[in-house]
């Protein structure tokens, strides 16, 4: 699983290659994404166990990519769908039992990309007024109630990789998100590159240049004195670094990439992952057990390096698992 795909923004469907967006990229303005993730739903539904207190979650898009949204219309009609999606969920649960939730997976370089954005969509889109009003008139239920649906079936998909990339720290990112009263509705345990170059040096072209490939999309985010950088992808983040002088007072820089790498590596050779961030979200999640649901989602094998491919799929996957029990015991 993965949001690994091909898409070149800011087309709106391009072919994906693998990942748990679908073959196309759908933004939720869309009514086809609508259908789409009503019939993943119905699957869903129908393989999971009859078990007291299970829930399934179907992670999706968060909204579109930034550039595709250009009004707050395009903002409403988003959650618009997604709140007809919500009303189609409460049906479902009606009719077979089941609870689902549909879990919007911030990711960067998206409309969603930080908890901040999330918890403006909740708060001005999805549980605005009128947005209530809405679903409460689909439904044939009061407002209080349809708040409620929106809690059960509504969240968030936390993939440590991407708010590792956006820097946000899972303190205060889980913290602010149990304040808006958002559910978090799985984890995906996922790790990032990063390195730590001066601009100009040609570090990072060196380097990267081994995951610069064409299957998936590789954001990045900068950090420096001056603040966060976005790339969309790391041939653009690259081409960046190399136009910067060679000479004069370039402080380092940090890149955050999202190629996803093995979970069980604090470092890889000449980089560092995000494992530590890892660890401290993991150590969140046992003191404030805001949800059951962990996901290791590396997609990324693949397209590793060769340098980096030590072991096979099922041994290196093992690893993982065997290293998130570690940490989950510990």
């Amino acid at each position: 699983m993965g949001s690994g795909r091909q898409e070149r923004p800011p087309g709106s469907k391009v072919l994906l290659t693998t990942g748990h967006w679908p073959l196309f990229f759908i933004a939720w303005k869309d009514e086809e994404r609508l259908r789409y993730t009503g019939q993943l739903a119905r699957i869903l539904a129908a393989l999971l166990p009859d078990e007291p207190g299970l829930e399934g979650s179907i992670s999706t898009v968060p909204g579109a990519f930034k550039t595709e949204v250009s009004s707050e219309d395009d903002a409403r009609r988003m959650a618009l769908l997604m709140l007809r999606q919500v009303a189609q969920l409460h049906r479902l649960r009606m009719e077979t039992g089941k609870l689902l939730t549909l879990a919007i997976e911030p990711e960067p370089c998206c409309y969603i990309e930080t908890t901040a954005e999330a918890i403006h969509f909740f708060q001005d889109h999805l549980c605005a007024p009128e947005a209530l009003d809405a679903l409460a008139k689909e439904l044939n239920i009061s407002r209080d109630a349809a708040l409620q649906s929106i809690h059960d079936h509504l969240g968030l998909c936390y993939d440590a990789c991407h708010m590792a990339i956006e820097y946000e720290e899972p303190v205060q990112a889980l913290r602010d998100i149990a304040a808006a009263g958002i559910k978090v509705c799985k984890f995906q345990i996922s790790s990032a590159l990063r390195l730590t170059f001066r601009p100009g040096d040609g570090r990072a072209r060196q380097l990267l240049t081994p995951f610069s490939e064409s299957t998936y999309l590789h954001q990045v985010v900068e950090r420096s004195p001056a603040g966060l950088v976005r790339y969309t992808d790391l041939p653009e983040a690259l081409e960046r670094a190399d136009r910067a002088p060679a000479s004069g007072p370039n402080r380092p820089v940090e890149w955050r990439v999202h190629f996803h790498v093995p979970i069980f590596l604090e470092e890889m050779k000449q980089f560092q992952t995000t494992q530590d961030y890892l660890v401290r979200l993991f150590d969140q999640i046992k003191q404030r057990s805001p949800c059951a649901y962990l996901e290791v989602e590396t997609y990324t094998w693949d397209v590793l390096p060769a340098e980096y491919k030590t072991m096979n799929v099922a041994d290196a996957i093992a690893r993982e698992l065997n290293w998130v029990r570690s940490q989950v015991e510990s």
